[in-house]
């Protein structure tokens, strides 16, 4: 790793400020930024194809940085940034498991009457 070439490229760090009032709630990083340059931002969220993000309240495409998280460019001046997540596929493995639900149960309550049946001798 070429270790002085990375220092010059990355002059500085701004920290993103998390709002403190999301404990449980839906996006999982929301805070601002304030750039004095056109910059880029670097998460430490595992890239996926998952995520919703948004600048100043407008979908933002995001991309792979540093071989595995998600990452986008910022433009300079103060910036709102919310990250939200939604598991891909979670609305499709959740129908599967309700009509495999009611597929078992289906199935056994024949078994149950036969077996009720067999018990009592009716």
């Amino acid at each position: 790793v070429n270790t002085a070439a990375f220092q010059s490229a990355v002059t500085s760090v701004i920290p993103l400020i998390p709002d403190a009032a999301l404990s449980g709630s839906l996006p999982i990083l929301q805070g601002t930024i304030d750039l004095p340059a056109d910059s880029y931002l670097a998460t430490t969220l595992p890239y996926d194809q998952g995520y919703t993000v948004t600048v100043d309240g407008r979908p933002q495409p995001y991309e792979k940085v540093n071989t595995a998280f998600v990452g986008l460019p910022l433009t300079k001046g103060f910036h709102k940034i919310t990250i939200t997540y939604q598991a891909p596929f979670k609305l499709l493995g959740l129908i599967c498991s309700l009509l495999g639900f009611l597929l078992f149960f289906t199935l056994l309550r024949p078994w149950r009457r036969r077996f009720n049946r067999d018990r009592t001798g009716f």
